[in-house]
């Protein structure tokens, strides 16, 4: 009877888990992400806890860890555990960021994950019930992202996982899941009919997503099936095998007439997803950038590399120019799963990752020697749904959703690879008298420490981010309650945190930036900031993004204490040495220089932000560092420079809104509402802008063309114009 409610409890959470790619709360940040890893955590928590007490009771199930794909599963792990002891940043290691959320942690409740799936699975009825949900939760999905669709045309569908490539990856596996269903239960009409619809579904999705890596990824899995199953299972069926290579011939003589005769037809008239596939310009180069710059971290830690989760580390180190059509974008992966692999964890760990894939394709060749007819085609498919997420990983890198897929997929296999193990004749259940006098005290304190681990390394996070997000709503209406949400996040010490803080510092900066804040309200807000700030340079000692943002943190407090300018300066220099050649560094060198007013140094750091970022932009970030000074003379000059230059200086109203509540009526010279009134020509309909001349006119004195302005605007957004009255009313 125990053992009967255990695996009741693991059935449960198996199928649990299969309900998690529908997940998605709004209230935390990445919450494609981060949410889902959450509650899967909690999930698997509950199911592992199940597992260890269905061992005691039940040691049958304990071949399961003699088995070769489970030891090198566990000696992955533990040279990942390794290399993050070894590693640049052990904390990032262990935990990841609520972005990624693929830490050490993460990474061991996959492999319990699929030490309990294997376990749910007793014979094919099991293994039935488990692929049947994931195909039907797959549709839904599909369905959902169809809507997307169907809503725009020139948007890639990501469905509830939030990015098209994750949802290509779901996508592809559960073809081949809905392939493998078929074979597996051809006879039952119902599966038959579900497999069918899931397979038609997630292809047309997979389409869908324009995911390029990922449908030549499953082109070339599907070519290798073929191969196989005309080779070894109906291999006197050569028709079929000219069909299949002159059907594949006419496609790619199609696709190469498209791309020569009608290629901007295809781009103008079909859908971004579909025309990402069709039109084969494909352009790899910023992948290869930072693939270079990779294999130079991978010199200086070759054995254990810089630790799991700490890619930024060697990125912001070695990075030297800017990335081919990204810009300046801060990669905190390789976009290769297998340079990942050895830059995190070295050649050790390169090793092990390999013996992974060794011991599971080992595996399906000893199944599928002793295979025939049926089975063989399931082996097939589950070789080809390897290769294809292999292949898919050499431009990507894996992420929580997919992997989930990845380890239901090990535990699969794992079951029919050695479907004659779980014979009930061949595997009795070996039973043991449980002596409850000490079971029971056991088992309460196991459930109070599952409890506890629930609680502190989820739950708590958990809120933090659904804070840390309330925050962020609040920072733009309402300082001091945004200020008590983000107090209340970073009272938890989770995680969490350093995310957390990054967006405390970035969500204060805006507000009091715009002048929304009364200088009390701004001095403790900015110290709180700077004191949180301070804590994720000493958790992450070498994270140049904390440095930047500290940086920012202390010209802001400069407003009411002249010495944090130094200390801004010391605190970028150390973010200099980190990361050398960032432009991030010059970018937060010059405005330092611009508010110490050494305009010959802060122009000689513009010129270095220029040869990274553009000369239009560098001129409009010294143009913003005028506004805040209230220096507005070279404010217009740089403005003007930038325009020169092609950039678009209306991109942030919020710089208009600014310097319009800031500036004092004395300094609003012609040239200024000229300013003022070409964004309004610019851009005719935007508030920030409208709201920015009647501002400017109303301090100016010319209160009868500040009226006028605001009877255009009361016709068009009544509110509006109510709350600007009520703002004119407050200036004196």
């Amino acid at each position: 009877m125990f053992s009967y409610i255990l695996r009741l409890i693991i059935k449960t959470c198996v199928f649990l888990i299969l309900l998690l790619p529908l997940f998605v709360t709004h209230n935390t940040l990445y919450p494609f992400i981060f949410s889902k890893i959450i509650f899967f955590r909690i999930i698997v928590e509950i199911g592992f806890t199940a597992w260890i007490f269905l061992m005691i009771v039940d040691k049958s199930i304990i071949h399961i860890l003699r088995k070769q794909i489970t030891i090198t599963l566990i000696s992955l792990f533990i040279i990942s555990l390794l290399a993050s002891i070894f590693g640049a940043d052990m904390y990032r290691s262990l935990w990841s960021t609520q972005e990624r959320m693929t830490g050490i942690v993460t990474t061991i409740h996959f492999l319990a994950m699929f030490l309990i799936v294997s376990t749910s699975i007793r014979d094919r009825k099991n293994l039935m019930y488990i692929i049947v949900v994931n195909l039907i939760v797959s549709i839904i999905i599909a369905l959902y992202g169809f809507i997307q669709f169907s809503n725009s045309l020139n948007e890639r569908i990501s469905s509830t996982l939030g990015n098209p490539i994750y949802l290509g990856i779901y996508a592809m596996m559960n073809v081949y899941l809905s392939s493998i269903a078929y074979y597996l239960y051809r006879k039952k009409v119902s599966i038959t009919i579900v497999s069918i619809i899931g397979g038609i579904i997630n292809l047309l999705t997979m389409f869908l997503t324009g995911g390029r890596g990922v449908l030549t990824a499953f082109f070339v899995s599907f070519i290798f099936f073929l191969m196989g199953y005309f080779l070894y299972v109906k291999y006197y069926l050569k028709k079929y095998v000219i069909t299949a290579i002159l059907t594949i011939s006419l496609v790619g003589i199609v696709l190469f007439a498209i791309n020569f005769t009608a290629k901007d037809w295809v781009i103008k008239h079909l859908p971004l997803a579909i025309h990402r596939v069709i039109i084969l310009d494909w352009d790899f180069q910023s992948r290869i950038d930072v693939w270079f710059i990779s294999l130079q971290g991978i010199q200086d830690r070759w054995l254990l590399g810089w630790g799991p989760e700490n890619f930024n580390y060697l990125f912001q180190k070695y990075y030297s120019k800017p990335i081919s059509g990204d810009g300046t974008t801060y990669f905190d992966r390789s976009h290769n799963q297998l340079i990942d692999i050895l830059a995190l964890t070295g050649i050790v760990g390169l090793i092990a990752y390999l013996a992974l894939w060794a011991a599971l394709y080992w595996m399906i060749i000893r199944a599928f020697r002793r295979a025939s007819g049926q089975k063989r085609i399931v082996l097939l498919l589950f070789a080809g749904a390897f290769l294809a997420y292999f292949l898919q990983n050499l431009t990507v890198f894996d992420t929580p959703v997919p992997l989930i897929m990845f380890y239901f997929f090990l535990a699969f296999t794992y079951f029919i690879c050695n479907e004659e193990e779980y014979d009930a004749e061949q595997v009795p259940v070996i039973s043991h008298k449980v002596n409850y006098f000490h079971a029971v005290p056991i088992g309460i304190l196991t459930v109070a420490l599952v409890s506890y681990v629930m609680y502190e390394f989820n739950i708590k996070p958990y809120h933090a981010s659904a804070e840390t997000v309330r925050g962020i709503m609040f920072s733009q209406s309402n300082i001091l309650r945004s200020m008590e949400h983000f107090r209340k996040a970073l009272s938890m010490n989770t995680f969490a945190d350093y995310e957390n803080r990054l967006q405390l510092a970035k969500y204060v900066l805006t507000p009091i930036q715009q002048g929304n804040a009364t200088l009390e309200t701004k001095r403790e807000f900015v110290d709180f900031a700077v004191s949180e700030m301070q804590k994720n340079i000493q958790e992450h000692p070498n994270d140049v993004k904390s440095y930047y943002a500290l940086s920012a943190l202390y010209r802001l407090a400069s407003d009411y204490d002249i010495s944090a300018l130094d200390k801004s300066v010391a605190v970028i220099m150390r973010a200099a040495e980190l990361a050398p050649m960032r432009p991030e560094t010059f970018t937060e060198i010059m405005q330092v220089y611009v508010q110490k007013k050494d305009i010959e140094k802060s122009k000689e750091w513009a010129v270095k932000v220029a040869q990274y970022v553009g000369r239009g932009e560098a001129h409009y970030q010294l143009a913003q560092l005028y506004v805040r000074m209230g220096d507005y003379a070279p404010m217009l000059t740089e403005m003007q420079a930038a325009t020169s230059e092609g950039y678009d200086i209306y991109a942030n109203p919020s710089v208009f809104s600014y310097l319009a509540k800031t500036i004092d009526r004395r300094d609003i010279t012609p040239d200024i509402t000229a300013f003022i009134d070409a964004a309004v020509n610019a851009y005719p309909n935007n508030g920030d802008f409208l709201g920015s001349r009647i501002l400017i006119h109303y301090k100016a004195g010319d209160k009868e063309r500040a009226q006028k302005y605001l009877d255009e605007v009361r016709t068009q957004n009544p509110p509006f114009a109510k709350a600007l009255e009520e703002y004119l009313k407050k200036i004196p």
